[in-house]
């Protein structure tokens, strides 16, 4: 059994924001992400996250976009409920509609020129995917992280070249929509193995520092255009070296954190909250690598472990394409496997308790690691006491 992660939540209430309705998700290769590898544990882009913080913020919404392909995928299923790639979040398929176009710059999404449209990437721009004569969308709200290519050109383009193209782009969205919601996020710092490191943060900050008055300049009395700080390099914030996985595009840690911060700026407050789970994401690390006893830590095993398959921590996006971390070695990641005998797993107890007239919700992603597990193999269960929920 591999696991991803595993979260108990319990039911409270809140204020709900406004409902973001259509919701438009404009990048490039960070929006859109490599979907070779969603079969298993791969990227999915930091619009999962926030396709999840949105449902449990009971917020209404419809994810729209030219697309729904990852790039470079092998997936031929269309985007439903049958496509065993679509992983689903409290029984919802995740909404992979987006425009989200890899390698794209902020010119070439204006209309400016043609982007690149091999692997998957989609084709057009913003005139022709808002455009009702020809089956455009017509969005309620609006995310766009869009111009790290841009400055990072051979020649790169210059800010204000680019909030031009942005400015650009805005005002489609408004003609489309004159009560559209835009939100301008920052752009990320690249990490230090960036070979463009630290010149291409220079100039996004550069960028960023316009985005304010950017927005100002192009909110009308209907439709409100407004920055998203992304905070690099702050306390807390954006870390690329911990959030990347090839020094710019973001690991599960880093689509995590850029969903919320997105989640934060449409004003989703989730309805649940979670529980005390030690290392819930798998995050933390392991311990007893290479063993039988290798398991996150916070957690216990149980069961008898397979001494031939031994528990193993994986990092991120390698469980598709094998690595070091595949045969035991290499840096912990965010994703665990264990096979053994029957009820072989892990565990964890929390000192909470299950209290009356209170919905849980227990939360993983899991799948099979063998085409030998078959159903019944694996599992998740809850329980309380000697008795169990779920």
């Amino acid at each position: 059994m591999k696991m991803t992660a595993a979260f108990f939540l319990a039911a409270a209430t809140s204020m709900a924001a406004a409902d973001p309705g259509r919701l438009v998700v404009i990048g490039d290769s960070i929006t859109q992400a490599t979907a070779g590898a969603t079969n298993q544990n791969g990227t999915r882009s930091y619009r999962w996250e926030l396709f999840r913080r949105l449902h449990d913020a009971g917020l209404a919404f419809d994810f729209v976009g030219s697309h729904s392909r990852g790039y470079t995928t092998n997936d031929t299923q269309p985007d439903d409920a049958t496509n065993p790639y679509v992983p689903t979040h409290r029984g919802i398929p995740f909404d992979r509609a987006h425009e989200g176009h890899w390698s794209w710059r902020a010119f070439q999404v204006s209309g400016a020129s043609a982007g690149p449209t091999a692997g998957k990437r989609g084709s057009g721009d913003i005139t022709t995917w808002t455009d009702p004569a020809k089956g455009g969308y017509r969005a309620d709200t609006a995310t766009i992280l869009l111009g790290i290519n841009d400055i990072g050109e051979s020649t790169p383009r210059t800010s204000t070249q680019v909030t031009n193209d942005l400015a650009v782009i805005v005002r489609a969205l408004q003609t489309a929509n004159p009560s559209v919601r835009v939100h301008l996020c920052e752009l990320l710092h690249v990490a230090p193995g960036h070979a463009q490191y630290p010149t291409i943060n220079t100039r996004a900050d550069a960028l960023n520092g316009l985005l304010p008055a950017l927005g100002t300049a192009l909110s009308t009395a209907s439709s409100t255009v407004t920055a998203v700080e992304m905070r690099n390099a702050q306390a807390g914030g954006w870390e690329a070296a911990t959030m990347t996985y090839d020094n710019i595009h973001p690991n599960s840690a880093g689509e995590r954190y850029i969903g919320g911060r997105i989640a934060d700026a449409l004003g989703a407050v989730s309805l649940w909250t979670a529980l005390p789970l030690v290392n819930s994401g798998f995050e933390t690390g392991f311990t007893g690598a290479g063993t039988t006893a290798c398991k996150p830590n916070g957690w216990t095993i149980f069961g008898t472990p397979n001494p031939a398959a031994v528990p193993k921590g994986l990092t991120d996006v390698s469980i598709v394409a094998e690595s070091p971390a595949d045969t035991g070695t290499g840096n912990a990641g965010s994703s665990y496997i264990i096979a053994g005998a029957a009820d072989t797993g892990i565990e964890q107890t929390l000192a909470d308790t299950l209290q009356p007239g209170r919905r849980y919700m227990l939360r993983a992603m899991m799948y099979k690691a063998s085409s030998a597990a078959g159903p019944g193999d694996y599992g998740l269960e809850l329980w309380a006491a000697a008795q169990r929920t779920a």
